[in-house]
């Protein structure tokens, strides 16, 4: 999936003065969070991939001002979502109803989105570029009046909306997400276990973005080929990728029957050998 870049970061004395590490610790996370700027917070993955060196308080110290930590593993990109998409309080255009969603989802209400942003502009007084400025933190959300509207784009995500949000960064990046609706005729249609192990099946394709544009249609596709040929997108009987998605169904189908279990002890339950417990984490990213 492509996105906006800065080109005037380069000339912010902030970002000038970051090492090259901490330049592309900045870059890096506003390539990796979804669509609603939220990343999931991974100091191994930043040692691993960018600086041994990283910790929390120097990550902090960082991009201080910049981010809002929602919780110890969700790290908010302030300005992320306004500079990628402008304001997206109002309008029925579908990548604003699907951020709106995902902000929701996070915790994140239009009301408090829209104060944090008021609220961030107000620091920095705002000229021009609304992207890199001189950090200043942001005010505590304590006391704060919640929206009471129950407009549509608000509601609660469904089951397979939380399951892309939660688990499926990589299905987050196709061009046309999930509608209104479109989740529910995906129900009713196929097994959820089949839904799970397709979506389980697209967040590994290589190329998933280049080759898919809906996740809906995607979505559909792949479940009806799995029904109609026993072969295809492995589902065979006798392949070891059929092997796997009767594993990943498995695993879906107890998480489902008892909410909220550990992931560790579903797996335990599953009663599977090593090597199986391998593939599967791998495909499930626990």
């Amino acid at each position: 999936m492509k996105r906006l870049t800065d080109t005037e970061k380069w000339d912010d004395p902030w970002f000038d003065a970051l090492s090259n590490a901490e330049k592309n610790i900045w870059s890096f996370i506003c390539d990796k969070c979804d669509i609603a700027g939220v990343w999931k917070f991974n100091l191994k993955t930043l040692k691993n991939k960018i600086d041994p060196k990283i910790t929390i308080d120097s990550f902090n110290k960082i991009l201080d001002g910049r981010i809002l930590w929602l919780s110890p593993e969700k790290v908010f990109i302030i300005r992320f979502v306004n500079f990628q998409n402008g304001d997206i309080s109002k309008g029925d255009a579908q990548i604003f109803i699907a951020i709106r969603k995902m902000l929701l989802y996070h915790g994140i209400t239009l009301e408090r989105y829209i104060e944090i942003q008021t609220e961030y502009e107000k620091k920095f007084k705002t000229v021009g570029s609304q992207w890199d400025h001189d950090p200043t933190p942001i005010p505590s959300s304590k006391g704060l009046v919640k929206d009471k509207d129950k407009d549509r784009d608000l509601q609660e995500l469904d089951e397979i909306q939380k399951f892309i949000a939660e688990r499926c960064p990589n299905v987050q990046r196709m061009a046309a997400q999930l509608k209104d609706g479109e989740s529910n005729k995906l129900l009713k249609k196929f097994p959820r276990e089949l839904l799970f192990s397709k979506l389980a099946a697209m967040e590994n394709m290589v190329g998933l973005t280049k080759k898919y544009r809906s996740v809906y249609f995607t979505l559909n596709q792949w479940c009806n080929m799995a029904i109609e040929s026993g072969r295809a997108i492995g589902m065979g009987e006798n392949s070891k990728a059929g092997e796997l998605d009767k594993m990943v169904s498995q695993y879906y189908a107890i998480l489902n029957s008892y909410p909220g279990q550990d992931p560790d002890k579903v797996i335990e339950s599953m009663k599977i050998s090593k090597e199986q417990e391998i593939k599967i984490r791998k495909v499930l990213k626990i």
